[in-house]
């Protein structure tokens, strides 16, 4: 019996419990001090209904304490839940968390710095600036420490655990292994040495996810297309990484700190960015050590990955309508609109002036 079937089989078995799935998904949360004193005991729900229902579902809320000042907002649609969370925290806090029913999710931190600390990791688990991966746990109590942080921005994707099932059947033996764990409720944890990388395509759905126009009937079409894009760009980048055994890395940590620098400083000033030299000057590497950490690390050279940064924000750009094409060539730092519109041909194979 091929695996596929066999998760077809176990998803038939545990369609009931599916079924059954609590009328709400009800997670306690305590946020507390290094000392554990109480700050905030919020009550969160997830509505299954609302991921059910037949039309998009959005909801937001503006948070205001001393320990943080926070914006949330939340969409349902098509068995998911897309969450935004945007934070300027003032202290050192703790989040621990508890939930009746676990959704299978992806969590892509775009800004700032957060830890997990649970009994079944090895140690912590730091999740650092433009890094992403895949959570479900359907017990376990974990507790996540945010250090105070001027901008914290994080992107949740969660899943009715059927829906989830349904669209990685087949993928491959990675997210095979991790269908099994959810068809049976049984914890799923990977073992990282460092998380995934979000790539300007990532970045550039996310985006899009967050800023959605469409009116109500294109809108959930519209983000079920999204979010489908982004699923398939992560469970490629965990077969390319657990798919295989992995070749010994000869970058320390100091040197992988070093790349993502690299990265900063590149994606700085888009419009005049550093030369290599320049580059390996600011970060302290040698030219070798820099291009073989940067495709390493983000799966692309260094100019590579400004390329495709430049393509996939001229993308979203060229979608909002706000800016002329020749504007929008300027401003990712093209001299010409000519030089522009080949490159984005090249990397998408139609014309800037046709996404308009």
């Amino acid at each position: 019996m091929t695996t596929a079937n066999c998760l077809i089989r176990k998803r038939r078995c545990c369609k009931k419990g599916i079924l059954r799935f609590a009328k709400s998904v009800f997670m306690s949360i305590t946020i507390t001090n290094e000392t554990m004193e109480v700050f905030h005991q919020p009550a969160l729900r997830l509505y299954p209904d609302k991921l059910s229902a037949p039309q998009v579902t959005r909801e937001s809320r503006d948070e205001h304490y001393t320990f943080w000042d926070s914006y949330f907002e939340q969409l349902y649609f098509d068995g998911m839940h897309a969450g935004f969370c945007t934070a300027e925290v003032h202290h050192d806090i703790y989040i621990t968390s508890e939930q009746t029913s676990a959704m299978p999710g992806m969590v892509f931190l775009q800004r700032g710095g957060i830890t997990a600390i649970r009994q079944d990791y090895e140690g912590p688990q730091h999740l650092g600036e433009q890094q992403h991966n895949f959570v479900f746990d359907p017990y376990a109590t974990a507790t996540t420490m945010i250090r105070g942080q001027s901008q914290l921005d994080v992107f949740v994707l969660s899943f009715l655990p059927e829906r989830f099932l349904q669209l990685v059947s087949d993928t491959g033996p990675v997210m095979d292994r991790i269908a099994e764990s959810i068809a049976a409720s049984r914890p799923f944890t990977f073992r990282l040495q460092q998380h995934m990388p979000i790539t300007p395509k990532m970045q550039a759905l996310i985006t899009e996810i967050r800023q959605c126009r469409y009116p109500e009937g294109l809108k959930k079409l519209f983000l079920q297309s999204r979010v489908l894009e982004l699923l398939a760009l992560q469970c490629e980048q965990l077969e390319a990484v657990y798919g295989h055994k992995q070749k010994c890395s000869k970058l320390t940590p100091a040197d992988i700190r070093k790349v993502q620098l690299a990265k900063e400083i590149l994606l700085s000033d888009i419009q005049h960015p550093p030369s290599l030299t320049e580059l390996c000057r600011q970060v302290g590497l040698n030219e070798f050590k820099l291009k073989v950490g940067f495709k390493e690390v983000f799966h692309h050279t260094v100019f590579g990955y400004l390329k495709a940064f430049r393509m996939e924000r001229a993308r979203t750009l060229l979608a909002n309508r706000s800016m002329s094409v020749t504007e929008i060539a300027y401003e990712m730092g093209y001299a010409s609109l000519h030089h522009f519109s080949n490159e984005f041909k090249k990397h998408f194979g139609v014309s800037p002036a046709s996404m308009r």
